[in-house]
Formats: C-alpha cells, sequence, structure tokens
C-alpha cells in the first residue's frame, strides 16, 4: 500500500510538474535540402541546429556553439579543392532568442564533415539544465555529372591507350619484318 502511495505521489508530481520527469535537451541538426540531395560547390543549404526540449520544442535563450570542419584527404584521391580538406570550415557561439540557429551553406567539397554542436542554458532560459554536446557527420557525395565526366574520360584514355598500342605495336612489328 505504501508503494501504491509513493507512485501516486511521484506520477502526480510529474503532472504538476513536468520539469522533474522530463528528458534533458537535445541539439539536432537538420538540412534543407536533405544531405543526400545536397551537390558540393552547387547547392545551396539551408542549415538549421535546434536545442530542443524533451517534448521536442525549442528552448529559448540558449547559448548555441557549431564547430564544422571539413572531410579529410581521401586515400587514393584528392577533393578538386585540397586546400579546404581537414580545416576548421566554421566555428560558432551565440545566444539564441527562439532556441534555433539558421543559416544558409554553400559546402565546399564532396567527403564526410565533421560537425560538433553544443547548447548551454542562460540567465534567462526558462529550462535550466547540464550543458550538452553532440557530435555528428554529414556525408555528402559526388556530383553525379562529375561522376559522369569520370567515367567517359577514363573510358577514352583507355580506347585511346587501347588504338595508340596497337598502331605503336604493328608499326614495330612491321619494322623488324622489313629489317
Amino acid at each position: 500500500m505504501k508503494l501504491i502511495a509513493v507512485l501516486v505521489v511521484i506520477l502526480g508530481s510529474g503532472i504538476m510538474s513536468p520539469k522533474i520527469l522530463a528528458a534533458g535537451p537535445s541539439v539536432a541538426l537538420s538540412t534543407e535540402p536533405p544531405g543526400d540531395q545536397i551537390v558540393p560547390d552547387v547547392t545551396l543549404s539551408t542549415v538549421r541546429i535546434s536545442v530542443l526540449d524533451g517534448r521536442g520544442d525549442p528552448i529559448p535563450n540558449v547559448k548555441i556553439g557549431f564547430d564544422l570542419k571539413a572531410p579529410v584527404s581521401g586515400r587514393l584521391f584528392s577533393s578538386d579543392f585540397p586546400h579546404v580538406e581537414g580545416t576548421d570550415l566554421m566555428s560558432y557561439e551565440l545566444v539564441s532568442s527562439d532556441g534555433v540557429l539558421e543559416f544558409e551553406y554553400l559546402w565546399p567539397i564532396r567527403g564526410s564533415y565533421e560537425i560538433v554542436m553544443s547548447a548551454s542554458p542562460t540567465a534567462l532560459s526558462p529550462v535550466q539544465f547540464e550543458p550538452v554536446s553532440t557530435s555528428t557527420t554529414l556525408r555528402l557525395s559526388e556530383s553525379r555529372a562529375e561522376m559522369t565526366n569520370i567515367i567517359i574520360l577514363v573510358v577514352f584514355l583507355a580506347v585511346f591507350g587501347l588504338a595508340s598500342g596497337l598502331v605503336l605495336g604493328r608499326s614495330f612489328k612491321a619494322g623488324q619484318e622489313v629489317a
């Protein structure tokens, strides 16, 4: 009977004061268009970082931190802009009155971007919480047009090499037969 009374008190206080049972805040990243539709150096995208409470609503008056690091160079191939590879592209820390940081960005190169986001309350925050931090990776693929151009180039070079080899091989063979 005591157990039931304790549960009723806990649940009742949770209903009266939702902060007691509320989940901690989270930091969410979204892009428009989605990451799989972004073409590097072509598509201007809207990046949105939101600090959300346990119900998924933005928490106003929070400090948002954001660090963006460019993809590192690949094992075999570099990107078409190697000076950017592996560098820190952005680092922000600001107070957001509505709990959302939104900006437009033209992603420079293909690859996996490392994104670290953090949030902490300010004195004006309606919800006080421990600072949170999360990291994520945003993968951007090469443009389909560039991949098509690379395939065409490789096929052209292979055909040219084969034709050159046949011509040079026949002329070398003909030169040996004459001598």
